[in-house]
């Protein structure tokens, strides 16, 4: 496994050269959050992807960190007719019938999840809030 920087997350120098051990031909790497849409080096590797390639990333929650983006983000290497495989969680691997079945579940999930945020927002915003009283004092 690479070396890890104080923080005890691995360098990316250190994972280009553990995915280069490991037979990896075009090695990605954004330092930007996983939690922004618009990453150029995420965006140019899922253009080029085409059948038989594999992604391979260290762990899920490098990918994206939303409970949704991941699945989207999976929809589209599956599409591309290439195979995801996370190192730290060995069942997110679409090469298998039980991985492609754990990602439909918790694809599932996220799904539902977003429908409930989605009704829980649509129910806060009808709700009409009192009008904000600044002469007022705070109870104790």
């Amino acid at each position: 496994m690479p070396a890890s920087r104080p923080t005890g997350r691995p360098s990316t120098a250190s994972l280009s050269s553990f995915a280069a051990g490991c037979g990896s031909r075009n090695i990605y790497r954004e330092k930007v959050t996983g939690a922004r849409p618009d990453r150029r080096e995420l965006n140019r590797m899922l253009d080029k992807l085409g059948p038989g390639d594999v992604v391979t990333v260290t762990r899920i929650d490098r990918l994206a960190r939303s409970t949704f983006d991941p699945f989207g983000i999976i929809k589209r290497i599956v599409d591309a007719k290439a195979q995801f495989r996370s190192l730290a969680e060995p069942w997110a691997d679409t090469g298998t019938s039980t991985g492609r079945l754990m990602l439909a579940i918790l694809g599932g999930l996220a799904d539902v999840e977003r429908d409930l945020i989605r009704t829980r927002t649509a129910e806060g915003g009808a709700v009409p809030r009192p009008k904000e009283r600044p002469w007022v004092a705070p109870l104790p």
